[in-house]
């Protein structure tokens, strides 16, 4: 059995591939498996979510941070300890793998975009070592976003979450730095022994950048043997916030309103008005702060082009 493990990024239709994955190969009827929910505890909707509670790592297991994840476990397994955890998905782990083998699987894939973003350098390590002689090879897949585009869309997700931080602290915040530092991300798994495979995510508008991810993923990642799968045209996995909604998300945000107006009622009410604005009006990534961007990442997107692209510029 040969491992594909699809850590994201965070905001590049990880949620689509991962729904997609899990309609389409939890029979491992091509030759590839995706464990579900009943396979792999901490699954949930095609995203398995157990990987970085395996981890053990701290931000999936602290009380304020992984509540989360946590919380969208089943009761029996959110009372579990670190370890009691770790040792019933080994165990589920093992179990899935006896499964995809005896359906004539040669490959199963994982996917929790947190991998990329939450273990430590030593939860690594426990991961990787605990991973060691279950798998004949392993590899680790991640798309790849521009970072000026990727910051605005995960500042988006942060204001539907509530938060009233400026687009000006956020890009400069050390842990959203880290997230799209994709060179070091990279040399982190490599160092432990993982092939790994950049892809870039393209830009498109709508859904058709995450369709477009499926269909590199069926066509570029996954064997031959299965890529004559059909391409549904689902809903749409995430509600996403444009940019022109940005500052007025925070505005509601910040008077409060988020707690007593639902999700969807805010959605509606922003794309109304953000209309009656210039289309230019809300755009973050301009001027001095595009530029902080680029800088920031320049030097490791690099590094990465001309190592995995044979190229100068990454994007």
């Amino acid at each position: 059995m040969n491992l594909i493990l699809h850590i994201g990024i965070s905001k590049t239709g990880t949620t689509s591939l991962q729904k997609w994955l899990s309609v389409h190969f939890q029979d491992a009827h091509s030759g590839v498996f995706y464990p579900g929910s009943v396979d792999l505890p901490g699954t949930i909707e095609g995203n398995h979510r157990g990987l970085v509670m395996f981890s053990g790592a701290e931000l999936a297991w602290s009380e304020q941070l992984g509540r989360n994840i946590r919380n969208q476990l089943p009761k029996a397994l959110r009372d579990l300890s670190k370890e009691e955890f770790q040792e019933r998905f080994m165990i589920a782990l093992r179990q899935s793998i006896k499964t995809g083998k005896e359906s004539g699987a040669k490959y199963m894939v994982l996917s929790n975009e947190h991998l990329s973003e939450r273990p430590t350098n030593n939860d690594l390590d426990f991961f990787s070592d605990s991973l060691d002689g279950l798998f004949e090879t392993r590899k680790i897949v991640l798309y790849l976003r521009e970072q000026c585009a990727a910051y605005q869309s995960l500042y988006g997700e942060t204001l539907k979450h509530g938060s009233v931080k400026t687009f000006q602290n956020f890009i400069h915040d050390d842990s959203v730095v880290r997230l799209f530092d994709y060179h070091g991300l990279i040399e982190r798994w490599r160092e432990r022994g993982w092939e790994v495979e950049p892809r870039i995510y393209h830009e498109r508008g709508g859904n058709s950048g995450k369709w477009k991810l499926i269909e590199d993923f069926a066509h570029n990642v996954l064997p031959k043997s299965s890529k004559d799968n059909q391409f549904d045209t689902e809903k749409r996995a995430n509600l996403s916030l444009s940019s022109n909604m940005f500052s007025l998300k925070r505005l509601i945000n910040q008077t409060h309103l988020n707690r007593v107006i639902p999700l969807h009622r805010q959605r509606r009410a922003l794309s109304f008005l953000s209309r009656l604005r210039r289309k230019d009006a809300f755009r973050l990534a301009q001027g001095e702060q595009f530029k902080w961007i680029f800088a920031r990442h320049e030097a490791g997107n690099a590094q990465v082009a001309r190592h995995f692209f044979n190229r100068e510029n990454l994007f």
